[in-house]
């Protein structure tokens, strides 16, 4: 801390960081000293990772680590404590860690709140699932005939292997003079 003293009978104490500091007050051999704690207050919560929106990939469980740090003054906060929500939790929901899971496809706000100050913070989450394989069923076909045309399938997973919903898949094949495709 530091004192502003003067000649008068006020004195201002500033704090200028967290610790414990002793004012004393003197008129000539007499003196009184009063015990001063500073502790840290929270003047700011922020969110990371940070971006826009931040983008979870897949369902079943797929994850998203968050973290929150409190600020005094713009210096770090240790130990804050944070409570953190879902304002979507059909979407995605949190943990007490700031850990994110999905849920289903679509927005969802999540907001982690500084439990002294009552400070809050929030990011945009987007569970969108991605392709991250495709399948073909069945995976091997034998034609019999020609001019005797056979199905099948597709299916899109994302790195969960949850199935994607997709409109449609775009069709080719690499000899063309072996078979003809009408997708």
């Amino acid at each position: 801390a530091t004192v502003r003293a003067g000649a008068g009978v006020v004195g201002e104490v500033t704090a200028v960081a967290v610790g414990t500091a002793r004012i004393v007050a003197r008129v000539g051999t007499v003196a009184d000293t009063v015990p001063v704690r500073v502790r840290a207050a929270v003047t700011e919560l922020r969110i990371t990772p940070r971006a826009d929106t931040l983008l979870i990939p897949a369902l079943g469980n797929d994850t998203l680590q968050l973290a929150a740090q409190a600020f005094d003054g713009g210096t770090p906060v240790a130990n804050a404590r944070v409570a953190w929500t879902s304002r979507t939790p059909a979407v995605a929901i949190v943990d007490t860690m700031g850990m994110v899971r999905s849920v289903t496809q679509g927005l969802a706000w999540i907001v982690a709140t500084e439990q002294q100050s009552g400070l809050t913070d929030s990011v945009l989450v987007r569970v969108r699932q991605v392709v991250a394989r495709v399948a073909v069923a069945p995976d091997t076909l034998t034609l019999g005939a020609l001019g005797v045309p056979q199905r099948w399938a597709a299916v899109a997973y994302d790195r969960n292997d949850v199935a994607v919903p997709v409109p449609g898949f775009l069709w080719g094949v690499s000899a063309t003079g072996v078979v003809a495709l009408d997708s």
